[in-house]
């Protein structure tokens, strides 16, 4: 009887692991389950995810214990643009959500979502389509809750333009940013990448919030040799 129950349990905790986004690109291919003690066996990604498969597992009825034998395997890094692009996709793919209203800055395969939503529901239903993107690590929600007014929708400038214009202001005070992956989300500015001196630091802090439709800058440079 025991080893009926310990099987319906193993099932129930395979299909928890199968369905949970966070895991999709995670190789769980061995669930054992012994008077209510599971084990996972199989590869992951990233450590994170052995961590979640583990809290998974323990989230269904009747587990007592979970040990994960589950080895990292990380897959090539996933190109922080393309998942941009992908998660943007899934922004504008969710019901009621608006790319006008949402922004998506990605930074090794972490998502931040920036804007606003008309409600936690859309809250919940964009972050977990944008979750569900390959390569997506995690999504961090900075959304607020509210009605966008007419006047700021209108007025949102196209953020691979405010880039350009943003890198062409701090190249004619002539800084060089090295390794830049300066980025533009929803009018804000994210400097990033390497400069010689504090001098170049604040210089390109000063170019960037010069820049109209910047409305803040997020000055995140390094200074000197790596």
């Amino acid at each position: 009887m025991s080893a009926i129950r310990d099987n319906v349990l193993a099932a129930k905790v395979s299909d928890a692991l199968a369905n949970d986004p966070k895991l999709k690109s995670a190789s769980i291919v061995w669930v054992d389950v012994a008077s209510g003690v599971v084990e996972l066996h199989g590869t992951v990604d990233f450590p994170f995810q052995a961590i979640h498969a583990k809290k998974v597992a323990m989230s269904v009825p009747g587990v007592k214990r979970v040990l994960a034998d589950l080895t990292i395997e990380p897959e090539a890094k996933a190109d922080d643009e393309k998942i941009r692009i992908e998660a943007e996709a899934a922004v504008g793919g969710t019901p009621g959500v608006s790319l006008k209203d949402v922004g998506v800055h990605v930074k090794d395969g972490v998502v931040t979502l920036v804007g606003t939503v008309r409600s936690r529901a859309e809250e919940t239903a964009v972050t977990l389509a944008v979750s569900s993107v390959p390569g997506v690590k995690d999504v961090v929600s900075d959304l607020a809750i509210g009605e966008v007014p007419p006047e700021e929708a209108a007025a949102v400038v196209d953020d691979a333009v405010l880039k350009g214009m943003v890198s062409a202001a701090v190249a004619d005070r002539g800084v060089e940013i090295l390794d830049d992956e300066t980025t533009v989300v929803s009018s804000v500015a994210y400097l990033r990448g390497r400069v010689n001196t504090e001098k170049e630091k604040a210089l390109a802090e000063q170019a960037a919030a010069q820049v109209e439709g910047i409305r803040d800058v997020s000055n995140e440079l390094e200074v000197g040799l790596p």
